[in-house]
């Protein structure tokens, strides 16, 4: 399948607040520093253990978050990262421990979350080359872990986007080049249905890495929103799924990516993984114009129960905040 260029590509980029929101990012950044991380990654679980994996993905968000207000604080950003680096931190998975989700999954989060901060830090000439590569060192050991047991279309989705997004972070063409064509294989599962499972959950929680890492791609020239899937696109599939959440409403679903997993809403814009907070990413980003009108459908039946915020951790992104939506 042939990409889409949507502009002249100039460089890989990441860090971008062009639809980002001051006043949403003030409420809901904070300057986090360095911690004790644990050298070892469990699945998600609430609330989050300090020091786990979980817990460093929420707080190194909020501090992007803030990043994207201009009220970072540069030395202790770097030092969170650089902390973690040395301590080899989530690097052991531990896939005994109660969660609900796979800790390797968790370190594709891990991934994304430092992406945004090398990416802010690197814009602002805060790295040094020395630390740079004792980041990169670390985070190449957690794409290793990320890898492990990655059995459902979720965990692999994440795994692309993250490392997608860690490549444009660090403007590795080659990784990048690479990551943009295991996407685009992934995209190729809609060429027969505009889903990417039958499963509702699931499916909205592959949507969850798949319109970030659209996005990224967007923002870098190129256009698989729109390009061709057999005789659908991404755009059509955003369109279909949300619909699709309309119109199951507020009714609890399972999903197929965690089987142990109970039965909940995701009718909501905010949570782990049970949420719909992509919505404002394909609100903001050019492109995207086809699959608005479900999406915004979608966005005014959440707002009638649920006004918190659009924060999903799965993302790795505060997207309320970095695509302008209350």
């Amino acid at each position: 399948m042939a990409l889409l260029l949507a502009m002249p590509a100039a460089g890989q980029s990441l860090w971008n607040t062009n639809h980002a929101s001051a006043s949403v990012c003030r409420a809901h950044g904070r300057a986090t520093g360095p911690e004790a991380f644990s050298r070892t990654a469990q699945g998600y679980a609430w609330p989050m253990p300090a020091g786990s994996a979980s817990a460093f993905a929420d707080g190194t968000a909020a501090h992007v978050s803030a990043a994207a207000a201009g009220r970072a604080n540069d030395r202790a950003l770097a030092d969170r990262l650089l902390a973690a680096a040395r301590a080899e931190a989530f690097t052991r998975l531990d896939f005994g421990a109660a969660g609900g989700s796979s800790p390797a999954f968790v370190d594709a989060i891990v991934v994304k979350t430092v992406a945004y901060s090398v990416a802010y830090l690197r814009s602002r000439n805060a790295l040094t080359q020395a630390e740079l590569s004792a980041i990169a060192g670390w985070v190449r050991n957690l794409q290793r872990a990320s890898t492990q047991r990655a059995n459902s279309l979720d965990h692999e989705a994440a795994i692309i986007a993250a490392n997608l997004m860690w490549a444009a972070a660090l403007g590795d063409n080659g990784a990048f080049r690479s990551e943009t064509s295991r996407l685009t294989r992934f995209l190729g599962r809609l060429r027969r249905n505009p889903y990417f499972t039958a499963d509702l959950r699931n499916n909205n929680e592959v949507m969850h890495h798949v319109i970030l890492a659209a996005q990224v791609l967007r923002q870098n020239g190129i256009d698989v929103f729109n390009a061709p899937q057999g005789s659908n696109t991404l755009n059509m599939a955003i369109a279909y799924h949300a619909g699709q959440v309309t119109g199951n409403g507020s009714r609890p679903v399972t999903t197929a990516g965690d089987p142990s997993e109970r039965a909940r809403s995701i009718l909501r814009s905010q949570g782990f993984g049970t949420h719909v907070a992509w919505v404002p990413i394909v609100l903001a980003t050019p492109g995207t114009e086809p699959a608005r009108p479900a999406v915004q459908a979608l966005e005014r039946l959440v707002r009638r129960t649920d006004g918190g915020p659009w924060w999903g951790l799965q993302i790795g992104l505060h997207t309320g905040c970095f695509f302008g939506r209350r």
